[in-house]
């Protein structure tokens, strides 16, 4: 899991948030996508958490952010569940 944090959403909703990966992160987290392993990019902003697959996705909006994000409480279980093989 690489996770990236960000104290404040931006007020706009058609801002673009950089998720700011490098393409050394992206190539690891898809070397691992294709061995079958269960890695995610994470975007934290403030108690919202934003989870893909998509490595290459350079930004989100932050209406993107806001519709796609879940508070950090449901993150939690859902990371809790797939690492404990319960699925998501």
């Amino acid at each position: 899991m690489e996770y990236k944090y960000k104290n404040n959403l931006p007020v706009r909703s058609t801002t673009k948030i950089r998720f700011n990966l490098s393409q050394q992160q992206r190539d690891w987290l898809t070397r691992q996508y294709n061995y079958g392993l269960p890695v995610y990019a994470v975007l934290a902003i403030d108690n919202q958490v934003l989870v893909t697959q998509d490595f290459e996705k350079q930004h989100f909006s932050v209406q993107e952010f806001e519709e796609k994000s879940v508070h950090v409480k449901e993150f939690v279980h859902i990371i809790s569940n797939i690492c404990l093989n319960k699925g998501t």
